[in-house]
This record gives C-alpha cells, structure tokens and sequence, in this order.
C-alpha cells in the first residue's frame, strides 16, 4: 500500500535538527507523496505539520483507480498517526535537538578555530613573503609613473605599459601584471590591468602590494 522511506525521527534530529518522514504510495509514480515535518519554531516548541502530492498515476500500478486512492488514503491516516504520535513525544524531541545544538556548537567552534589558524597562517606567510620579496616601495613606484608619462606623452598610439608582480595575500604566489598609462588629451591616465586610478592612488597600490619584474624598465 505505501512504504515510509525516511530515516528515523529521532536520529534526524541529532544529525541535522529536523526530521522529515517519507511516504511512497503505491500507484503513484513520485517517491514521496506525503510528507510529515518535524521542526522547531523560531518562538520555541515543535512544529508537526503534513504536506502531499500525488505526483501523479504510476502506469505500471496494477489495481484499480478505488485501489491506487485507497492505497493514499491508508498512508494519510498512518502520516495523522503519526503526528500524533510525536506531538506525545516532545521531551524525545527535546533531548534529540539538545544533542543537535552540542554537536552544532562543537562543530562551529572548531571551524572557528580553523578558520583563525588558516588567517594567522596566511598573515605569517604573507609577513616571510614581504622579506624575501619586499614591494618596490614608493620611490620606485613614483618612478614608474614618471616613465610611463613621459614614455606617453611621445607615443603615437597614446598608451605603454610595463610588467609588474603582484603580491598575492599569505603569500600564495605571485601573479604578472601590467601597469600601463594612456594620453587622454592634456592629461596622463594611469591603470594597472585596465582598472584606472589617479595618479597618487596608482604609486601607493604598486609601492605597497608590487614586485617590480623589471627594473630596466624604470630607467630614464
């Protein structure tokens, strides 16, 4: 007549805080027609509420339609009983979610405590990398946009460009970039991988968080 699919109440609960139980109806083709849920409220308590669909006539059932329909109504009168039954049984609700939210607790602090030695990691790695590989620093950095407008200001075509290393956070590599300039009528546009900055802002990014590839290229 029907089979209940879903794992038990209580074990669900633990796992994940919520229960739901699954009914497949015979003579119907989808694999959970009627559905009780079993979840807490956000002002306290339990919520025990059904829902269903027929999904559907299953053409290879063999009964008759009264059987395919009784076959339904015999799993909504076994889903009510079973709402019933665990509306009684509140306090196993209770205790189940209480092993929940300790597991959930226990599972977020260690994610937390994770996550900040992954950061720490990354901040150390990040301080050795700046050692080994410091930026270019801002005079560097002023040069290259001296050499980049005064390279456009003669050029016919109004842009140039040179390779740069960017700094990658906790020192997971390095990656080439071009800071390049363009002539926009009177004035010079700086960019650093087409992303435009003013003048000030382009020296700071490329004095803090670059590697200068090649250092011919800031020469008169």
């Amino acid at each position: 007549m029907f089979t209940i699919t879903s794992d038990n109440v209580l074990t669900q609960i633990k796992n994940s805080g919520y229960a739901r139980i699954t009914f497949k109806v015979d003579g119907y083709w989808s694999s959970e027609q009627i559905t009780v849920g079993i979840s807490q409220r956000w002002n306290d308590g339990w919520s025990i509420d059904e829902s269903h669909s027929s999904g559907g006539e299953c053409d290879k059932f063999e009964g008759s339609n009264a059987a395919r329909t009784r076959n339904f109504a015999y799993a909504m009168e076994e889903a009510a009983e079973l709402m019933t039954e665990w509306e009684m049984r509140t306090k196993e609700l209770d205790a189940a979610y209480k092993e929940y939210r300790i597991e959930r607790d226990r599972r977020l602090e260690e994610d937390r405590i994770l996550a900040e030695k992954a950061r720490q990691a990354r901040i150390e790695a990040d301080r050795k990398d700046r050692e080994e590989n410091p930026s270019m620093g801002i005079d560097v950095a002023v040069a290259i946009a001296d050499r980049l407008k005064k390279i456009v200001s003669k050029s016919d075509h109004g842009y140039t460009s040179i390779e740069v290393m960017h700094r990658a956070p906790g020192a997971r590599g390095h990656f080439n970039a071009n800071a390049g300039a363009s002539k926009y009528r009177t004035q010079t546009r700086y960019d650093i991988n087409g992303k435009g900055y003013s003048r000030n802002d382009f020296i700071e990014i490329l004095s803090k968080e670059f590697v200068l590839v090649d250092e011919n290229a800031v020469a008169a």
